[in-house]
């Protein structure tokens, strides 16, 4: 299984961000994922919940691109301070997700990043994490339709609109000079100074130095903007874990029950978890999973246990109506 973080590794982000999440959620659950065999038949969990090592050929035989390890330059700490928590603006996000071509996003928000503004500097960043599979894999679009080609007809079928999707998206942003990784990390950077949940949620991914209870505010900021996407790459760091979220527990982390919840949380918030959304693209595209089912049957039945799944939506009921209430103490206390 591929490990997310190496501290040696270079500053690259693989083409989708949300694929970092899948791979993460994959990692939490030691290997539980499973490629479907012909006609998308749901595998059969084992009674340990291994996988089938037979039918993971097709996915490790896919390039991988080196993960982001390095440090972002501000603290978790330091950008609780220089930032106030913001609702995040559903205008701005709605349109991100109904592109057709992501470069009109970024070129739209030029000026409103030049003035600082922290949405659209993290929405800028998403666009580029998006489309960096196309800047930094050769061909990635033939590497992908070969890939397709050892596939069912039904799943050449989903493949084959799923890139469409992503050439659409992403080609002619990515054909761009003048952005790089540390144009990506300078944005997520800008963006979580300036109160942008998807930055903050970045930095404190990656943030081993802050300490407890400034990182337990900045899960509370996360989850108070109401941003579906930060809300999902915050999922990634509340399972067991050696990283910064090892000393975070409480009743909603520490735990693959917990990652799983925070997932179904942000589906629930409006995250692009459909069959043709955004997760079950870069599921399809970079881990040749084309699956006819949208990214919530995806968890039950490729990542969790049914007993797992189960604690996992009871959970998600438990913290909608924690946000609901405003209960974000109690989703994260300071001490237990």
């Amino acid at each position: 299984m591929i490990k997310l973080k190496s501290k040696s590794a270079k500053y690259i982000f693989i083409s989708i961000i949300m694929f970092s999440m899948v791979l993460f959620i994959c990692y939490m659950v030691q290997g539980r994922v499973l490629v479907p065999s012909e006609g998308l038949a749901p595998s059969q969990p084992t009674a340990q919940g291994s996988p089938d090592k037979s039918q993971n050929t097709e996915r490790d035989s896919q390039p991988d691109i080196a993960h982001d390890s390095e440090r972002h330059g501000l603290s978790v700490k330091s950008v609780l301070e220089m930032s106030e928590s913001r609702k995040a603006g559903p205008e701005r996000a709605k349109a991100f997700a109904d592109s057709r071509n992501l470069a009109v996003i970024v070129d739209q928000l030029s000026a409103a990043v030049s003035a600082k503004d922290g949405e659209a500097m993290g929405i800028t960043a998403r666009a580029y994490d998006e489309c960096n599979y196309f800047r930094v894999v050769p061909n990635g679009s033939d590497r992908i339709g070969k890939m397709l080609d050892g596939k069912t007809e039904l799943e050449r079928q989903i493949g084959a609109s799923h890139r469409a999707v992503a050439e659409q998206r992403c080609l002619s942003l990515a054909s761009r000079d003048g952005w790089d990784a540390g144009e990506i990390s300078t944005l997520r950077e800008g963006a979580a100074s300036n109160g942008d949940a998807y930055g903050l949620a970045m930095a404190l991914e990656s943030d081993t130095d802050s300490d407890l209870s400034s990182r337990i505010m900045a899960l509370r900021r996360i989850v108070m903007s109401g941003d579906p996407e930060a809300i999902g790459v915050m999922a990634m760091g509340l399972g067991e874990s050696n990283e910064f979220a090892q000393d975070v527990r409480g009743p909603y982390a520490g735990t693959v029950v917990d990652v799983i919840a925070w997932n179904l949380v942000a589906c629930s918030l409006g995250r692009d978890c459909g069959q043709g959304g955004a997760l079950m693209r870069a599921l399809c595209l970079n881990q040749g999973l084309c699956l006819a089912i949208g990214y919530r049957e995806y968890l039950q039945r490729y990542v969790a246990t049914p007993d797992q799944f189960l604690e996992a939506e009871a959970k998600e009921e438990e913290i909608l109506h924690l946000i609901e209430i405003g209960g974000y103490d109690q989703i994260f206390p300071i001490s237990n």
